[in-house]
């Protein structure tokens, strides 16, 4: 059920429902994941199951919940771990919705995109990567993990073999008016687009490497851009990339702030703020938002900025 936001964790919800300027939001919030049956509800993550509108929302203790676009919780789900999650993401693999989580553990989670069930999981030894991501590539379904300070390992869900990657690249590429962009933030939280060269890419957000590899990974495995190929920004955060009412978007985080920024127009088309910093951002197929700070998760529904009203969700 749709969760009143005066009920529950009101404190970041009600910063994100006034704006200095009066303006009309893009964004508003709609309502509060509820953790109240979790013996420690404090949200620590957030993800979103790609073409379902079903919203992943990881705590504390461990425990993943999924939640429909109007705050109806659907499941609940736990494994025998107690480990804070710290990060989700998903990905489609073989026709199938699937999420992967990284818990304080640093042990790999994935889990049924749909009904939650818990699958395989792959425990990690030595560095925790901060930027996780889910692919599909060469008919296996990858776990990809970068930090700040290290360049990236691909974990192959299935059997667990591991790679690390010398050029892993964890900026989001997408593609803008039918070309292939990198999509960064600089120290200052602009947004920096960057092209790159169409004869290195092959596949969309990722280059081929030709190359084998003992773990059989590297026929298909992504890297990023060769430092010949252009500039790197220095990201201030990761950034989202995602389509909301016809437009291709990018959320920036930092600090207290997420910019949404217009691709196509280059400009900042709304800034959503918080009391606390925010920890987490992630979009639903139809440019919903559901935004981490402080421990609460609140579902932001994209609105039309000429009538104020969110936009038909496909069936």
């Amino acid at each position: 059920m749709r969760q009143a936001l005066g009920k529950s964790s009101p404190e970041v919800a009600s910063a994100l429902s006034g704006r200095p300027d009066d303006s009309p939001p893009r964004w508003r919030p709609i309502w509060v994941a509820d953790t109240g049956s979790s013996p420690d509800g404090f949200v620590t993550a957030v993800g979103c199951s790609p073409g379902a509108d079903l919203i992943a929302v990881g705590d504390r203790s461990g425990c993943l919940r999924l939640y429909r676009s109007d705050g109806e919780l659907i499941t609940e789900r736990r494994t025998g771990r107690t480990a804070g999650l710290t990060a989700l993401a998903g990905g489609h693999h073989a026709g199938r919705s699937y999420l992967v989580s990284i818990d304080r553990g640093n042990v790999l989670q994935l889990w049924d995109g749909l009904t939650g069930e818990p699958l395989t999981s792959v425990a990690l030894t030595g560095r925790r990567g901060s930027h996780l991501s889910l692919v599909s590539i060469g008919g296996r379904l990858i776990a990809s993990l970068a930090g700040d300070e290290w360049r990236g390992v691909l974990i192959d869900l299935a059997s667990g073999r591991k790679v690390a990657r010398d050029e892993f690249e964890p900026n989001p590429a997408v593609f803008l008016d039918g070309h292939p962009v990198t999509v960064t933030a600089d120290a200052g939280g602009v947004l920096q687009v960057t092209p790159i060269p169409v004869a290195t890419t092959t596949i969309p957000a990722a280059r081929r490497n030709t190359a084998p590899s003992a773990a059989g990974l590297g026929e298909d495995a992504p890297r990023g851009l060769d430092p010949a190929t252009g500039p790197a920004a220095v990201a201030a955060g990761p950034v989202l990339c995602f389509d909301a009412g016809g437009r291709r978007m990018a959320g920036v985080i930092r600090a207290k702030q997420v910019t949404i920024w217009d691709l196509a127009e280059h400009r900042p088309v709304d800034v959503l703020t918080a009391p606390v910093p925010v920890d987490g951002l992630a979009a639903t197929a139809g440019g919903d938002l559901m935004l981490l700070a402080g421990g609460e998760a609140v579902y932001l529904a994209h609105e039309d900025p000429a009538t104020g009203t969110q936009p038909e969700t496909k069936p």
